[in-house]
């Protein structure tokens, strides 16, 4: 996995050392070696007789399209998407940082759960591994807050980021999951 194109910082510790619920470390492992249960990984086992999306659609049920293109999530991103707008406007209210730096932060969350060549250097979101765009460039030396201030706002948009996006991811697979199993106990039983 290129990581240039991503914010070089550490993801925050909370989500995979202290969470109640570990499913969403899990998913991170499984998705980051490749080894999400998805029907391209099936189909190339052969567990599977086609790499088809499960859930309908006519693609390669591949993790970034469950992810970020799957048709049965897309209320899902777009709801993680709004909280994660409100509570960035709140964010940036509360510590007054306007101009540049706050429209910028804004519009590039707007696209933090789908594909877009100027938020993601690749032209791919990553959210779904835990990747979040570079921050840097939006909240540059010259942005005109102190360094102290700069730093408190990089670190908050970076863990709310990576927080959401795992939190969703999670919430994508355990679904998705939960959705195969019934279809498989049904074929079984037919």
């Amino acid at each position: 996995m290129s990581t240039w194109a991503h914010d070089p910082g550490p993801p925050p510790d909370f989500p995979y050392i202290k969470a109640v619920s570990a499913h969403s470390a899990a998913v991170q492992l499984y998705a980051r070696s490749g080894q999400l249960a998805t029907a391209d990984v099936l189909y190339r086992r052969g567990k599977k007789d086609s790499d088809l999306c499960c859930l309908g659609c006519d693609a390669t049920g591949d993790m970034h399209h469950i992810f970020v293109y799957c048709k049965q999530y897309e209320r899902w991103r777009e709801e993680a998407r709004r909280e994660l707008l409100e509570r960035m406007e709140l964010k940036l209210s509360n510590i007054q940082t306007e101009g540049a730096v706050g429209t910028g932060l804004l519009e590039t969350a707007k696209f933090l759960f789908t594909d877009n060549e100027i938020v993601w250097p690749l032209h791919r979101s990553l959210y779904y591994l835990g990747q979040i765009p570079n921050l840097d460039p939006l909240i540059s030396k010259e942005a005109g807050m102190g360094e102290i201030a700069r730093r408190r706002l990089r670190s908050y948009i970076s863990s709310d980021w990576h927080i959401s996006s795992i939190r969703l991811a999670g919430r994508i697979f355990g679904d998705y999951q939960r959705r195969m199993a019934v279809m498989n106990d049904f074929a079984r039983r037919n």
